[in-house]
């Protein structure tokens, strides 16, 4: 059975599981993002590591390892040293996991997180949490920042261009935005391939997906270049496949389904569609996953 039919298997195994137009039909809010994420706290510890990462590993040699989590952060840490930036803004930056890890091994960074967030680690090795919305930056004067970077909640946002432009802004001349997200592989999608998208998105808290020709797209209108482009869909293959085997487990049962209803919200269940498909999407060209380096000009 090859990746297609699997996927056709899991899609019909989920509409027994979940009413899946009235996930698809969901009106993702700033309000319904962060209640998924403060429903989900839990599980993405158990996912992933109990210190708090919340995005996927990136791994070189076909097997995952918890230490792949810290690849995109490792990566970002490396445009820090070689450029010998000084100032850093996170957004997004959720508990400031990842920045709080950068600001550990670079005494006398300035690395400040944007975030929602109501627990965050604050003042903790450097760090400095700002409660708030990366779609605004306000509280930050402009040409303040060296690097900007975002791991995979680029996508969350319904106003890329406002997020973009606040960039834009903040940035110094020369600076960085570095961007670790998921995208649509393809700019047009069959019924069947853009069911499968909202089926993930929207069960990850994403609107949608935009495509990789839509984000260039976007770049280009705020005068950003592209200096570096990688294509980790391969990569996070192996953390992916992880979450597929153990969302299998949840969909072996659906009287363990039925139980799991009384204990945990739905929009923190729902995620494990996403965790059921999102190999399968990467496999089938549906889905990608790629860093960009933006350059301001």
């Amino acid at each position: 059975m090859d990746s297609n039919d699997i996927m056709k298997k899991y899609l019909k195994r989920i509409e027994r599981f979940f009413d899946t137009e009235k996930i698809i039909n969901e009106n993702i809010s700033l309000e319904y993002i962060t209640n998924y994420y403060r429903s989900s706290i839990l599980a993405y510890k158990v996912l992933h590591t109990f210190r708090g990462y919340m995005h996927m590993g990136i791994s070189f040699d076909g097997k995952y390892k918890v230490s792949d989590l810290l690849t995109s952060v490792k990566i970002v840490e490396e445009y820090i040293n070689s450029r010998k930036i000084s100032r850093v803004l996170e957004l997004a930056s959720g508990n400031g996991v990842n920045s709080s890890y950068i600001a550990s091994r670079n005494p006398g960074l300035d690395i400040i997180g944007i975030d929602l967030s109501t627990n965050p680690k604050k003042n903790v090795n450097g760090y400095r949490h700002i409660n708030g919305d990366f779609h605004n930056l306000s509280v930050f004067p402009d040409k303040s920042f060296d690097l900007i970077f975002i791991i995979e909640a680029f996508c969350h946002s319904q106003n890329k261009e406002k997020v973009l432009e606040q960039c834009f802004n903040k940035l110094k001349k020369h600076g960085l935005f570095v961007i670790f997200d998921g995208y649509s592989r393809k700019s047009k999608l069959s019924d069947k391939d853009m069911k499968t998208s909202a089926l993930i998105s929207k069960s990850m808290a994403v609107d949608r997906f935009i495509s990789l020709k839509e984000f260039k797209t976007l770049v280009k209108e705020f005068n950003f270049k592209i200096i570096e482009e990688k294509d980790f869909s391969l990569n996070v293959l192996p953390n992916a496949e992880r979450f597929r085997k153990i969302s299998n487990v949840y969909f072996s049962s659906y009287l363990f389904h039925k139980v799991l209803t009384k204990i945990f919200p739905m929009i923190e269940l729902q995620n494990l569609i996403a965790l059921n498909l999102l190999s399968l999407s990467v496999k089938n060209n549906l889905l990608c996953y790629y860093m960009h380096v933006l350059e301001k000009n």
